[in-house]
């Protein structure tokens, strides 16, 4: 899937963001709601088990319907603890 980028400045440069995700909160997260496995943790998220194994692994950022179902799966959790905003290299 193709994503359009923002760009800041008219000159066509600047900074661009991504979410990232805490692996070791949402690791933490998932054990106390008592989710073991990529599929359980992917049933209470609503998207596909490659999909977690992607984003767990660091080679796909979480999108929107990764980052809502974690934020309904794990009410206890806000999006900060969760999620980090980072620069996109």
């Amino acid at each position: 899937m193709r994503r359009r980028r923002r760009r800041s400045r008219a000159d066509g440069g600047g900074v661009r963001y991504t979410v990232r995700l805490r692996v070791d909160r949402f690791d933490l997260a998932t054990r106390v709601a008592g989710l073991e496995s990529d599929y359980e943790i992917a049933d209470a998220l609503g998207v596909h088990r490659s999909t977690v194994g992607r984003v767990l692994a660091d080679e796909l950022r979480p999108g929107p319907v990764f980052i809502a179902g974690a934020l309904s799966a794990f009410r206890m959790m806000s999006f900060a603890d969760l999620f980090e905003v980072v620069e996109d290299r």
